[in-house]
């Protein structure tokens, strides 16, 4: 039985590595006493899966791991028994990290990690305020919706290479939208950019991009990113949540 996990990740936690919040998971699940499976041999590990590692710094809304149970439920106990998985997980979390959902996943379908195909983003500015945000909107989204390509060279660990973000912008929107902590009006940009093992797009990368288009040294301008959600493309091709109609 497979169980996939949503949660939020704030504040000071965000600045722990990928495996160390693997090994954070793993001591929760196991404080909590989740019925989770373990792999055979030698060395046996909790059968975990994450969607897609989260960059030190970041935040999100929308992070996703899977859970091999050993536990099955029927129908009318299902919600009870995630239920009570989220409320034993949440009781045993440090703060910064909280169980949002959970949802049973269907046997035959693909496990978190070769599902996301797509995420979401907000972004601003960490120190610089947008002087006239009409003007400055409107010169971002003559880049984004004009017919010139945007060239950029994305490194990875063995190789490197040069490819147009254009089709990896899937929505992108910015403007005055939010408060932020100071309740000044700042200045934000919403976009989904495609994701996972083939097309991983970062958003730092289409922002080094637009601001070097504008004329604009990207030191000068450091961002915050928050990832709100993560996505799959279901079978009839739309673009939907990771833990959204799982059971169809």
């Amino acid at each position: 039985m497979r169980v996939r996990l949503k949660f939020s990740k704030h504040g000071p936690i965000r600045f722990i590595g990928h495996l160390d919040t693997l090994r954070y998971f793993q001591k929760a699940i196991a404080r909590a006493k989740v019925p989770v499976k373990y792999s055979e041999g030698f060395h046996p590990h909790q059968l975990l899966s994450f969607a897609m590692p989260l960059s030190v710094g970041v935040e999100s809304d929308g992070e996703y791991l899977d859970m091999e149970l050993l536990s099955s439920v029927s129908f009318d106990d299902e919600k009870r028994f995630l239920d009570g998985i989220i409320k034993d997980l949440n009781d045993t979390m440090d703060e910064g990290i909280k169980i949002l959902s959970a949802k049973v996943v269907p046997e035959g379908k693909k496990n978190a990690m070769a599902s996301v195909s797509a995420a979401s983003y907000q972004v601003w500015y960490k120190n610089h305020k947008v002087e006239d945000p009409d003007e400055f909107s409107e010169k971002i989204m003559e880049i984004i919706n004009s017919n010139e390509p945007i060239i950029v060279t994305k490194k990875t660990k063995k190789s490197e290479k040069e490819i147009d973000l254009k089709p990896h912008i899937l929505t992108f929107s910015c403007g005055v939208s939010t408060f932020d902590e100071t309740m000044e009006l700042r200045f934000d940009y919403f976009m989904m950019l495609s994701a996972g093992s083939e097309n991983n797009i970062k958003p730092q990368l289409l922002m080094d991009a637009i601001h070097k288009r504008l004329g604009m040294d990207p030191e000068e301008y450091p961002i915050v990113i928050r990832r709100n959600d993560l996505f799959m493309t279901d079978d009839e091709g739309a673009i939907v949540p990771l833990i959204n109609d799982l059971s169809e």
